[in-house]
């Protein structure tokens, strides 16, 4: 069960990678809704108003990301480290911006490349062969959820079951 998927993780650096990018940047990065508060509210002297201007405008750039990210063919692990360089960059950059105006635009790129990260990592960490040798790409595309630790664990227990029941190389 549980204990084989997380076993056939431990064994796979790539999963181990993304997973642990993954983690930094959820962790650190994806906390924008207090950070644009705080930014809009305590650094900007803006209301409410501007903070739900500041999160329309961030989804310009996630919505172009999302767009980036379907006409985009496979990836792997480099876009994934790629992306969350780019992301952290970007917000580094957003933070330091020296008005309102300079900041909400600077949320659109980071939105894009957010979008981008989150997409790389689901597609980086989802099985290209399904347990019969089906092309999962052409069954399920790339999505714009973020990768999902659980479901990846579940994933790599079934996987590791079949291959030691033989119906898997």
């Amino acid at each position: 069960g549980l204990r084989d998927g997380l076993r056939y993780i431990r064994g796979r650096r790539d999963i181990v990678l993304v997973l642990s990018v993954l983690f930094f940047v959820g962790t650190f990065g994806f906390n924008f809704q207090m950070t644009s508060a705080l930014m809009a509210t305590e650094v900007f002297g803006q209301g409410a108003g501007q903070y739900g201007v500041l999160g329309s405008i961030m989804a310009i750039g996630s919505v172009t990301g999302s767009l980036i990210a379907a006409r985009r063919g496979q990836v792997g692990y480099r876009w994934v480290v790629a992306a969350a360089v780019a992301f952290a960059s970007l917000e580094v950059v957003a933070g330091l911006m020296p008005s309102f105006t300079t900041y909400a635009l600077a949320l659109i790129p980071m939105g894009v490349a957010g979008l981008m990260f989150m997409t790389s990592a689901n597609d980086a960490t989802r099985p290209r062969a399904g347990i019969h040798g089906q092309d999962c790409t052409k069954v399920a595309p790339s999505s714009t959820a973020p990768a999902c630790p659980s479901t990846m664990a579940r994933a790599a227990a079934t996987k590791a079951a079949a291959v030691r029941a033989g119906s898997m190389p």
